[in-house]
C-alpha cells in the first residue's frame, strides 16, 4: 500500500469537498422533507487524522475505513473499485438504519 504526493494532495482536497456536495444534498433533502442517511459519517470520510495502522503503515482513519470497507485499496481484478464490500454494506445499512429504522417482514 503506497499512495504518492499526488494522490495524498487529492485525497485531503477531496474531504473538503465531499462535505460541501453532502452539505448542499442534506440541504436538498431536507427543504423537499426527505430523509438523508449519513453514510459519509458513518464511514468517518471527514477523519483524516493520521492515526490508524493500516498495511504496516500509519494512515488517515478517513482511508484506512474505505480501503477496509470498500474495493478502493484492491489489487486487480478485485480493485481498485469504489463499490462497498460486504462489511462496508452494512455500515451503509446501519447508517439508513439510523434515519429510517429497521425494516421488519
Amino acid at each position: 500500500f503506497s499512495v504518492n504526493p499526488e494522490q495524498k494532495a487529492l485525497a485531503s482536497a477531496s474531504v473538503s469537498f465531499l462535505q460541501s456536495v453532502n452539505s448542499e444534498l442534506t440541504s436538498i433533502d431536507t427543504s423537499a422533507g426527505w430523509k438523508t442517511a449519513d453514510v459519509a459519517g458513518a464511514f468517518n470520510s471527514y477523519d483524516s487524522t493520521p492515526s490508524v495502522s493500516y498495511d504496516g503503515q500509519m494512515i488517515p482513519v478517513n482511508v484506512a475505513n474505505v480501503c477496509s470497507w470498500t474495493w478502493a485499496c484492491q489489487t486487480p481484478p478485485s480493485g481498485p473499485n469504489i463499490h462497498a464490500n460486504k462489511n462496508g454494506y452494512l455500515v451503509i445499512a446501519g447508517a439508513f438504519a439510523k434515519v429510517i429504522g429497521r425494516l421488519h417482514k
